[in-house]
This record gives structure tokens, sequence and C-alpha cells, in this order.
């Protein structure tokens, strides 16, 4: 046991057990599943090696294994399932899942590279990260691309993060549905407390709808 750099716990167990382990926890809160692939860190010479247990996938082995565990575990949420320019079959998974089908190295905040991905039908949420793209205005300009797409944005720290809780206030004005801040940490923190003190200085809140 132990933490990533992220705040994330981190176990012996292989990944199915694992996922199978939160699954029960899930149902006993009445909560959902996601979880973040980071594909382009596992891709190597054309598979995706995946190290507990050991496997090596091809990219329509990939698809057929996140289509599984979409069914298996109720996955709401499926983030970078596929390298960072993999456009095909990102398209692909949008169109058999039902569920959030994430890009984030697949867009990296960038208007051109989402439109690209609007153009192909690839994903249907995207990450957004003000710092990613080095200037406020330009993140906003990819969230207006997003929303115009129907694309849900979901907004997210940077691993090894600060303290600065900007980002949980530009969620609340972009009107976006979901942060990604983590939950363990002085960093991760921060951003939730401010959630809170939105949360309480507004009259009448709501937490914000998900349509999937």
């Amino acid at each position: 046991m132990g933490n990533n750099y992220e705040g994330a716990w981190m176990c012996k167990l292989d990944d199915i057990k694992t996922l199978d382990l939160l699954s029960k926890i899930a149902e006993e809160h009445e909560t959902m599943i996601g979880i973040d692939f980071a594909s382009s860190q596992i891709y190597n010479k054309g598979k995706y090696c995946y190290a507990n247990p050991k496997r090596k996938l091809s990219p329509e082995k990939q698809l057929e294994f996140i289509l599984d565990l979409i069914k298996t575990y109720g996955l709401v949420y499926v983030e970078d399932p596929f390298h960072e320019n993999d456009f095909k079959h990102f398209a692909e998974l949008t169109k058999k899942a039902k569920c959030l089908i994430t890009g984030d190295d697949l867009f990296v905040t960038r208007p051109e590279r989402l439109k690209i991905g609007i153009k192909k039908k690839a994903g249907n949420s995207i990450i957004i990260k003000p710092d990613q793209v080095g200037l406020v205005s330009e993140a906003l300009k990819t969230v207006q691309i997003a929303k115009k797409a129907n694309y849900k944005t979901i907004i997210s720290h940077r691993s090894r993060d600060t303290s600065d809780s900007f980002i949980a206030d530009f969620a609340v004005g972009t009107s976006s549905p979901i942060i990604k801040c983590g939950i363990h940490g002085i960093e991760r923190e921060a951003k939730l407390n401010r959630l809170v003190e939105i949360w309480n200085n507004i009259k009448n809140p709501e937490m914000a709808k998900l349509n999937l």
C-alpha cells in the first residue's frame, strides 16, 4: 500500500481484482466508477502493455477489453482509452459505448485538436486544463467549441499540482458538470474547499445534471 504522485492509493492487487473490490464499494455507497487508462503511457510498438496481469493488446483487442469493462463494471467514465493520436479507435468506442469517452492526451485542451476529434466523432467529452494550453482565454475557447458540439467539459488539475484553487472557480464559471481534482493532499483539498465555499455563497445551489 502507498500513494502515487497524484495522491492515489496503490496496492498489489491486479487490475481486475481491484475493479471487483471497487465495484462492491461503489454499490455500497451508491456511486459510480470511471477509469483513466492513460493509454499513451502504456502504448509501445503498436501494443497496449499492461503490467498486472501482464498482457499486450492490439488496438482492436484494447477496444474489446474496454467494452467488456464498461459492461461488466457499469463504467460511466472512460478517459484516454487509446493513445494520443488514435482518433479512429476513440471514434469506434464512442459509437459503441453508452458512457463518457473522454480525451485528455487526445486533445491537450487545444482547440485545433478538439476540432479534429469533433469531425471524426472521437469522444464525447474533454479534459480542460487551463495551464496546459497556456492562456485562460484559450482554455475558454476550447470550452466554447466543446459545448457547441455537445461535448461534456471536465475541468482538471495537473499531476503534482499546487494548492491554487482557481480551477474550482473555472469549473463553476464555465458550468462544467465535472471537476477532476482528487481527494487526498493539501493541493487537492484546496480545490474541494473552494467548491464548498462557492456552494455556501450561492442562493439555492444545485448539483450539475449529467445526462449520459
